[in-house]
């Protein structure tokens, strides 16, 4: 097995992979398509491995390794997953799509010392999702809770910036409250979730999409209580 001295790790195949993180220290797992040529994020990578002793660096090309990357949800390459010791096994802390050098060491000072990223939530932000008392989703927990969900779920997709998010926050609060036990509601800060915006192409705020079975049902745009009333209605 290789060791946190062997840096970065280049692993060959999953097993490799599954292996090395089975060691105790922090971990930050590159993507990569060994087709492409992207010399900066190598010497970022490099360059990370070297500064941090306490830190497993390792190096997968997709090509390779593609049952790991296919467990992470297949990110846009190249691609960084930091990940911590959890109790069962490891939790990943976060995750960036079309790395650049900038965006390795972000990750890492956010793995290592708790340093926020530059897209995470502000401090009104912060503030504005413990304000009213409906779950908050991430880009690490949405498929857990909202994909997984066994009964539907209304998705509040909202921006700390946005003040029609804001008019409507009292009432998503109501209907969570409204319809627990039938349908689950959930609100995603979009600056603090880039890769399930980008995914399910969200790009005005807010928009409202309604989950059942793992697959989107329908979506409205707009602070409309009559909106989201109709489709809650279309899963009931």
């Amino acid at each position: 097995m290789a060791t946190v001295k062997n840096k970065p790790i280049e692993v060959e195949n999953d097993k490799a992979i599954k292996n090395i993180l089975g060691q105790k220290e922090p971990a930050i797992l590159c993507f990569y398509d060994g087709n492409a040529n992207d010399k900066p994020f190598h010497d970022a990578i490099k360059g990370i491995a070297k500064k941090n002793d306490d830190l497993l660096v390792i190096k997968a090309d997709i090509n390779s390794a593609d049952r790991f990357y296919e467990k992470y949800e297949s990110p846009q390459l190249p691609a960084i997953i930091t990940l911590t010791k959890g109790f069962f096994g490891r939790k990943v802390k976060s995750t960036g799509e079309n790395a650049r050098p900038k965006d390795i060491r972000n990750h890492v000072d956010y793995l290592l010392n708790d340093t926020p990223l530059p897209d995470m939530q502000s401090d009104d932000a912060a503030e504005e999702i413990t304000k009213y008392k409906v779950q908050q989703v991430f880009d690490d927990d949405f498929r857990k809770v909202v994909l997984k969900s066994k009964q539907p779920v209304l998705v509040d997709f909202w921006a700390a910036w946005c003040g029609p998010c804001k008019v409507i926050a009292p009432y998503v609060e109501e209907i969570s409250k409204e319809y627990k036990g039938q349908v689950k509601v959930v609100k995603v800060n979009t600056d603090a979730a880039p890769i399930t915006v980008n995914r399910y192409n969200i790009r005005s705020m807010p928009t409202f999409v309604v989950f059942d079975g793992g697959q989107e049902v329908s979506r409205f745009s707009g602070a409309s209580p009559v909106g989201i009333n109709n489709l809650i209605k279309e899963v009931l």
